[in-house]
C-alpha cells in the first residue's frame, strides 16, 4: 500500500507537536514485548489470516485495552458485533497499553517496517471505530493538544487506507480523579478539542460519539457502576457504551436489530 505508507510518512514529517512522539509511528517501548503482548498480537495474526472473515467484516474497532476489552464481553460481541442477524460482522484490533504512535505503528505496512494490521486486501469496513489516546494520558510531558493531534493523525491514517469507510471517533472514558489525578484533568479537555475538530469538519465520513457524558454522574466523575477499575469498563460500562453506540450504527448501517 505504497499511499498509505506516504500518507504516515508525510504526517510524520510534518508533525507540529513538541517532540512529535503521539504522531510518529512508534513500536512498543524497547522492542522486546511481554508474553501477555505476544499473545494480543498473536491473536489479531490469527484474525487477519481468514481471507474469508476478513471478507466479511463491515466494521473494524481499533483502539487500546478498552476497545481490546470487548472481546472478554462475549454474550454482548455475539450479540451485538458477531451476530448475522444484526448485519453487523466486527472485528477487533484493540491492543492493550497502546498509545496513538503505537497504533500508527500497527496500520504501517510491513513493506515500511511497520506491523501492517491493515495490510490485508480482502479487509473493506463500512466502519471503523476509534477509541485510542487514554495511554497518552499518562505521558506527563505530552499536553492534551499533542493527544488530539496525535488522534487525528491515526483519523487520517484511517481515511487513507479507508476512504469509503464512515470513522466513529469515540470520546476518552473518565478517569478516576483519586487514583490519577493528571490524566483526569486532561480528558475534558482533550474531548472538547476532538469534538470542535469534527464539528468543524461538518457533516461527512466523520461521526463524533460522546461516551463521556453517558459514564459520569451529576457531580461530574465516573460512574463507579460502569467501571472495573480506575480507567476499564466493566460489563455494564460496555453496555452502556452500546446503547450509545446503537442509534450511530443504524444510521451508517441500517436497522441492527432482529425484525
Amino acid at each position: 500500500m505504497p499511499c498509505f505508507t506516504l500518507l504516515i510518512l508525510l504526517l510524520a514529517a510534518t508533525a507540529w507537536s513538541a517532540d512529535g512522539r503521539a504522531v510518529t509511528p512508534a513500536p512498543r517501548e524497547g522492542g522486546v514485548y511481554p508474553a501477555w503482548l505476544e499473545r494480543i498480537y498473536q491473536r489479531i495474526e490469527a484474525d487477519l489470516a481468514q481471507p474469508e472473515d476478513l471478507k466479511r467484516v463491515t466494521m473494524l474497532l481499533i483502539g487500546d485495552s478498552i476497545t481490546y476489552g470487548w472481546r472478554d464481553q462475549q454474550e454482548l460481541w455475539q450479540l451485538h458485533f458477531r451476530n448475522p442477524h444484526r448485519g453487523v460482522q466486527a472485528l477487533n484490533l484493540g491492543v492493550a497499553g497502546d498509545r496513538t504512535e503505537h497504533l500508527l505503528y500497527r496500520w504501517r505496512s510491513r513493506s515500511a517496517g511497520g506491523m501492517g494490521h491493515v495490510d490485508s486486501p480482502h479487509l473493506h469496513p463500512a466502519v471503523v471505530m476509534l477509541m485510542i489516546g487514554t495511554n497518552n494520558l499518562f505521558v506527563p510531558e505530552e499536553s492534551p493538544d499533542e493527544t488530539v493531534e496525535g488522534i487525528f493523525t491515526v483519523v487520517r491514517a484511517i481515511e487513507g487506507r479507508f476512504p469509503t469507510a464512515t470513522i466513529i471517533l469515540c470520546s476518552l472514558l473518565p478517569v478516576d480523579p483519586a487514583h490519577h489525578p493528571q490524566p483526569a484533568i486532561k480528558v475534558p479537555r482533550i474531548n472538547a478539542l476532538l469534538a470542535q475538530r469534527v464539528a468543524a469538519l461538518g457533516d461527512g465520513p466523520l461521526v463524533w460519539l460522546d461516551l463521556q457524558a453517558s459514564m459520569v454522574g451529576q457531580d461530574g466523575q465516573p460512574q463507579a457502576t460502569l467501571f472495573a477499575d480506575p480507567v476499564h469498563l466493566n460489563a455494564e460500562g460496555y453496555r452502556t457504551w452500546w446503547r450509545a453506540l446503537e442509534p450511530v450504527l443504524t444510521r451508517i448501517l441500517g436497522p441492527t436489530t432482529p425484525r
